[in-house]
C-alpha cells in the first residue's frame, strides 16, 4: 500500500478489531503479528512493537508472538522487556528451540553468561542438528576461557553448517 493508503487501511482494521473482539475470533490476533511483522520488515519498529503487544493482549497464551517480539527487543537493545517476553514463551512451549535460542542472545546481551549457556543448552537438546545454537554455544565456552569446548562446538558448528547451494533455515 501507498503512504497514504496504509492509515486508511489501519483505520479500518482498527474498526474490524472492535468489532471483532466481541465475537473472539482468532484471527485478530493473526493479523497483529501479520502486521508486526510488516512493520518491523518496514523498520518502523515502534509500530512493530505495539503490534505485537496488541497480538499478545488478544492471545497471551501465544508462544510466537513472544519469540518475535523479544527478538525486535534485542535488536532494539531492550535484553530485560526480551527476557521478560522470551521465558513466558519457553514456558508456554518448553519444546520451542527459538525460544531458547533468543533467550540465551538476551542473556548474553546482559552479560548473564550462565544464564545464556542453559538456554543455549536447553535449545540444543530440542534441536541437535542446528549449526546457530553450537556456534552461539562457542561464543559462551570462550567467554568461560574454556577453550577445548569452544573449539569442539566450533567444529560441530561447521560439520552441521549448510554448504553452499544448500538453504538451511532454523526453525
Amino acid at each position: 500500500l501507498k503512504v497514504e493508503r496504509e492509515n486508511e487501511a489501519k483505520e479500518c482494521f482498527d474498526k474490524v478489531v472492535e468489532y471483532d473482539k466481541e465475537l473472539k475470533s482468532t484471527l485478530v490476533d493473526d493479523a497483529y503479528g501479520g502486521l508486526g511483522e510488516l512493520f518491523y520488515q518496514k523498520g518502523n519498529i515502534m509500530e512493530a512493537i505495539t503490534h505485537y503487544q496488541r497480538a499478545i493482549e488478544i492471545e497471551p497464551e501465544e508462544a510466537d508472538y513472544r519469540i518475535d517480539l523479544g527478538e525486535i527487543l534485542l535488536k532494539e537493545k531492550r535484553p530485560e522487556d526480551a527476557i521478560e517476553h522470551l521465558k513466558k514463551a519457553v514456558q508456554l512451549e518448553p519444546a520451542n528451540a527459538e525460544g531458547f535460542y533468543h533467550l540465551c542472545k538476551a542473556h548474553l546481551q546482559k552479560r548473564d553468561f550462565r544464564s545464556a549457556l542453559e538456554s543455549i543448552k536447553k535449545a540444543i537438546k530440542i534441536e541437535q542438528d542446528n549449526y546457530e545454537f553450537y556456534k552461539l554455544l562457542a561464543v559462551i565456552y570462550g567467554e568461560f576461557n574454556l577453550q577445548y569446548r569452544k573449539e569442539e562446538a566450533e567444529r560441530t558448528a561447521y560439520e552441521l553448517e549448510p554448504k553452499i547451494g544448500i538453504v538451511h533455515v532454523p526453525a
